[in-house]
């Protein structure tokens, strides 16, 4: 979306303050509420508003709640930095016997597809030691 110059940057700092102050004072449901409603009234306006099904990516989960993580990260590091070597070496070692059985992508999939079992053995196949279990996170090592 093409970014326009503000005619009226006084009624926008009025408007980005007045959204600041709900989400203060009455929380993110109520000004996610008043929001939907402003839209709605533009289009029923006749304002043709573009639709976009993509956000911009926003961690929605506030850094004072989210869990400490579960595992030791420098060991979890170094571990994926051998899963990384080894999977080259198996790439360099193949490609000995043949160039035809693969090259710098077959390592980078076995690398990834390692880097993923890894990561997510422990932590998200069998939940987090209190009964319940975790819904399984898709990572890019």
């Amino acid at each position: 979306m093409a970014t326009r110059p503000d005619i009226d940057p006084l009624e926008t700092e009025e408007w980005l303050d007045a959204l600041e102050a709900v989400l203060e004072n009455e929380g993110v449901e109520r000004a996610h509420f008043l929001i939907e409603k402003l839209v709605d009234k533009a289009r029923r306006s006749g304002a043709h508003l573009p639709f976009s099904a993509n956000t911009a990516y926003v961690n929605t989960i506030p850094v004072s709640q989210q869990q400490r993580f579960p595992g030791d990260r420098a060991m979890e590091r170094r571990i994926r930095s051998f899963i990384r070597w080894n999977a080259m070496a198996m790439v360099v070692q193949a490609n000995r016997i043949s160039t035809e059985l693969g090259g710098h992508r077959s390592g980078c999939n076995f690398a990834s597809a390692s880097a993923w079992w890894g990561n997510n053995w422990g932590d998200d196949f069998f939940g987090d030691g209190l009964g319940r279990r975790r819904v399984t996170r898709f990572t890019v090592p």
